[in-house]
């Protein structure tokens, strides 16, 4: 194990002071979110500020004479089941319907977006999902484009378990049970959750009878232990565009254990699900579960980072680690995140402007040398306050997932303003004002090459590009009233370029980890995907590696 030292000890006492703030603003919100049950206006702006105070503050300009703001935008809940979602809309002043016949700005569903939904959105319209996400949802997609990648840079992509997707490669799974009668092997239904239908075993006749859409798995036996239990981290990710990449990472999560003491899987304790799962469906049940938030079943990043100090660990490579998985799997699906993006949202993607965003759960496992596995990934991550840790960590999360997307932003107002406040809106935005003439050009059509942090066009997406400006389409009829000069300045304030300083202005509690400063090194992994069709299309995902 790495030792940590002096120097990554002052470190790591910053990031605990950093989530010990983050959490006390938790408690704040929590506090103001109640509050705000018993009265209409928004809450005090040392909480939450109102959108033009944001504009002027930022610009180093007196709030006392605030210039008018458009109204703040409506979330459609239909489709979502999280109280915690509503409770932060409220507070950021949103309105809110269940309606879909009811105008709306914002989408947020536990569901995945279908393409009828996908391909209606007028280009105001933002929702919190990426079409095509299920690839990385699904274990058997998932599975699929990992194990791909790995045959090809075996070393980068040596941190996902060793996996079979069956029915489709059994026989290469029963050959390997065959040879290795000693491993023990762990299966999970491609799209199970919640711990159910999981079946740990280590015999060829238990392996034969798994004919289900599932994934197996090597079962990682040799562990890092907290307190003598298993544990996983619940890793939240956020990704707020996918034409350029941008990935995010919460600085606070979930640590979740399991409620049995750990011992070397054996025959007699495969069944034994309070020691082999960290799930907490599952282990919320068990007479052993502590709700202690220090010393529990559930803790926060902070609590772990405290006892890998007390350990003497280094936390610091840990976390960069996982940062490189979590880009590294992400790019194994961006050719088919980015071809889905402009078939199924062409408004979005030919104005320059988001559509989409997406939190996705992580799961990692951490092996006794400390390597950081992945697990699997969670396209609609569990955001039920189920104790202080949730509370602790999924309120601020919500909060500042609003915030840095400016979720409150009324682009409606911006892109269409009525005769009564055009004037207005034309000079103003929640992004603030840019006399870039480049704005409208902030766009990678098709193949992306990273270099230092910065992105460049190969000369065959440049002509691409130059010709797809000059041909007109459907888009260009539906939404001609915001291709004339002041209509276009105000697009301006909402294309991505601009979305991107709002991010940096706003990260609350989230990190940047891609783009960064180093994204050069993931230029190979970009330029394979790009260059090797099957990598991205349909046909060929499931099938034997």
């Amino acid at each position: 194990m790495q030792r940590v030292t002096k120097k990554e000890n002052e470190s790591l006492e910053s990031q605990r002071a950093s989530t010990k703030t983050a959490n006390k603003s938790a408690s704040r919100i929590s506090r103001t979110i109640k509050s705000s049950k018993t009265r209409k206006s928004l809450p005090p702006t040392s909480i939450a500020p109102r959108l033009g105070e944001l504009w002027e503050n930022e610009a180093g300009t007196s709030t006392q004479a605030l210039r008018p703001r458009p109204k703040e935008a409506t979330i459609n809940l239909k489709r979502c089941m999280y109280k915690i979602v509503e409770d932060v809309a409220t507070l950021m002043g949103m309105g809110i319907v269940r309606d879909d016949e009811e105008p709306w700005d914002v989408y947020w569903s536990d569901f995945s977006v279908s393409t009828v939904m996908s391909k209606s959105m007028e280009v105001y319209h933002r929702i919190n999902h990426f079409p095509g996400m299920a690839n990385l949802e699904s274990k058997a997609f998932l599975a699929y484009h990992l194990n791909r990648m790995r045959n090809h840079f075996p070393e980068d992509y040596d941190f996902y378990p060793r996996s079979w997707s069956l029915p489709y490669q059994q026989e290469d799974f029963l050959s390997y049970v065959r040879e290795h009668p000693h491993q023990v092997f762990i299966s999970k239904p491609s799209r199970g959750a919640e711990g159910k239908g999981i079946k740990i075993f280590n015999t060829l006749e238990e392996a034969r009878g798994i004919y289900t859409e599932s994934v197996s798995q090597l079962y990682m036996s040799n562990l890092l232990l907290m307190d003598g239990f298993k544990f996983d981290l619940r890793v939240y990710v956020l990704i707020t565009c996918i034409d350029p990449l941008r990935i995010f990472v919460y600085n606070n999560g979930l640590v979740r254990l399991a409620t049995c003491q750990y011992t070397s899987p054996e025959t007699g304790n495969l069944t034994n699900q309070y020691m082999h799962l960290t799930n907490y469906s599952v282990n919320k049940s068990s007479e052993n579960y502590n709700k202690s938030p220090e010393r529990g079943s559930k803790r926060d990043f902070t609590a772990l980072n405290s006892w890998l100090l007390s350990q003497g660990l280094n936390s610091t490579k840990l976390w960069n680690d996982i940062d490189d998985i979590i880009i590294k799997t992400i790019i194994s699906v961006y050719p088919i995140l980015k071809e889905k993006y402009e078939d199924l949202l062409p408004e979005h993607y030919h104005h320059n402007v988001s559509a989409s965003f997406e939190i996705l759960g992580f799961d990692i496992l951490i092996d006794s040398t400390m390597k950081p596995f992945l697990l699997e990934v969670n396209r609609s991550p569990s955001f039920n306050i189920a104790g202080i840790v949730d509370e602790r960590v999924k309120r601020t999360l919500i909060y500042d997932t609003f915030k840095i997307l400016n979720l409150n932003q009324n682009r409606k107002s911006i892109l269409f303003p009525s005769n009564d406040d055009s004037e207005n809106q034309s000079s103003n935005s929640q992004f603030g004002s840019t006399n870039d003439s480049n704005d409208m050009n902030f766009s990678t059509p098709t193949r992306h090459e990273y270099h230092k942090g910065k992105i460049t066009l190969t000369s065959d997406d440049t002509q691409s590009y130059e010709r797809s400006k000059s041909q007109p389409s459907s888009n260009d009829i539906k939404h001609s009233k915001i291709t004339n000069s002041a209509a276009g300045n105000r697009q301006k304030t909402v294309t991505i370029k601009e979305q991107i300083k709002w991010e940096t202005r706003h990260l609350g509690n989230y990190r940047l980890i891609y783009p960064n400063n180093e994204s050069y090194t993931y230029s190979k992994f970009i330029h394979y995907i790009f260059t090797v069709p099957e990598m991205y299309t349909d046909k060929k995902r499931t099938q034997s590696n």
